[in-house]
C-alpha cells in the first residue's frame, strides 16, 4: 500500500532525525508552535522561531513537512479583539515565512484566518470531532485542505468512504493509535482543560481517570479507536495519510511505532507501539487480532 506518516515529535532535533531515519513512509511531522500563542493538544512549545526553523530546514533537507499544533477548542476570543486576532495573523504569516508547510487548527475562526491570511496548507484537527460528511464540508468551506477526522469512527469503513467522496478537494488523513477510550466522555473536557495549561501534568485528573478505568477493565483497548499496523491496508481507497502521536513520547517508544506503521506489521504486545504506562502490566499479543475489531464491529463498541 502507498502511504505516508505523520508524526508528533517534542520539537528536540535529535528526536527528529531519529524519526526520519525510522521509516521512509515519513512524510510529515508535527510539533508545537511558540510558546503563549495558541495552545495545542499537548503541553509542548518552542520559545523561538529560530528553533522552529532549524526543525523545517532539517525536514526539508530530507524532503519532508513540518506542520505547526494551533488546535486548541477553546481560549480563543471574540472576533472584536482587534488586537488579539491581529496578533494571531501576524504569527501565521512568520511561520509562513520561515517554512512551515502546514497548521493544524480546530477553531473554525483559525482555520478560516489561516486560509485567508497566508498559503499554508491546513488541515482541520481530529480535537474539531468531524464525524459525518455535513461537518466534513463544513470545515472544507471554511478552508481545510486535509480533514482528520473523529477517531470515534475511525472503524466506520461506511462513513469514511462517504466523507471521502463527498469532500470536493479536501482529503482525509486519519489519526490511528491515540489510546483514548472509545467514545471517551472525557475527550472534549480534557481538550478544553489543555488549551490553558502552563505545566506539563497539568490536566493529570483527565490522564488518571482514563488509566484507571483501563486498569479496571483491560478489555476496554479492544474497544478503543485504534487502527492497528496491519489494518491500514483495509483504507486503500479512502485515505493514504496515517497520523501518529509522539510529542510527549519517549525516543524508544515513537521509533518502534514508527517502524511498525511503516512496515504494516508489528509481533508483540499492541500497547508497545500505544502506550508505555500500560505495557509492563497488560499484555495483548497484536498478532492475535488479525481484523478481530472489524469482523466483531457492532459488539467490540460496547462496553
Amino acid at each position: 500500500m502507498n502511504y505516508q506518516l505523520s508524526v508528533g515529535f517534542n520539537g528536540k532535533k535529535d528526536t527528529l532525525l531519529k524519526i526520519i531515519n525510522s521509516s521512509n513512509k515519513v512524510g510529515d511531522v508535527y510539533t508545537g508552535g511558540l510558546s503563549g500563542k495558541i495552545y495545542g493538544g499537548r503541553f509542548q512549545y518552542e520559545d523561538s522561531y529560530e528553533k522552529i526553523k532549524e526543525n523545517i530546514e532539517i525536514c526539508h533537507k530530507h524532503g519532508i513537512t513540518l506542520s505547526i499544533t494551533l488546535n486548541s477548542p477553546s481560549g480563543v476570543p471574540e472576533k472584536s479583539d482587534k488586537i488579539w486576532w491581529d496578533d494571531i495573523a501576524n504569527y501565521l504569516c512568520e511561520l509562513e515565512s520561515i517554512g512551515v508547510d502546514k497548521v493544524i487548527c480546530s477553531h473554525p475562526f483559525l482555520i478560516s484566518l489561516a486560509k485567508e491570511k497566508t498559503n499554508l496548507i491546513v488541515v482541520a484537527s481530529t480535537i474539531a470531532e468531524i464525524s459525518n460528511v455535513r461537518s466534513a464540508l463544513y470545515y472544507e468551506e471554511l478552508g481545510a485542505d486535509i480533514i482528520v477526522p473523529s477517531v470515534s469512527i475511525n472503524h466506520d469503513l461506511k462513513e469514511l468512504i462517504l466523507m471521502k467522496d463527498n469532500l470536493q478537494h479536501a482529503t482525509l488523513k486519519i489519526l490511528v493509535n491515540e489510546v483514548c477510550l472509545g467514545n471517551c466522555p472525557y475527550r472534549r473536557f480534557h481538550h478544553a482543560h489543555l488549551s490553558k495549561a502552563n505545566h506539563r501534568n497539568y490536566d493529570i485528573d483527565y490522564t488518571s481517570s482514563c488509566t484507571k478505568k483501563y486498569l479496571d477493565n483491560p478489555y476496554l483497548f479492544l474497544t478503543n479507536n485504534v487502527i492497528r499496523p496491519e489494518d491500514l491496508k483495509l483504507y486503500e481507497g479512502i485515505c493514504d495519510n496515517f497520523k501518529l502521536v509522539g510529542r510527549t513520547i519517549e525516543d524508544d517508544i515513537l521509533v518502534n511505532m514508527i517502524k511498525a506503521y511503516g512496515n504494516e506489521y508489528y509481533d508483540g504486545n499492541l500497547l508497545d507501539i500505544l502506550d508505555n504506562r500500560f505495557q509492563r502490566v497488560i499484555n495483548i499479543p497484536n498478532n492475535k487480532l488479525n481484523e478481530l475489531i472489524y469482523k466483531n464491529l457492532n459488539s467490540a463498541t460496547l462496553l
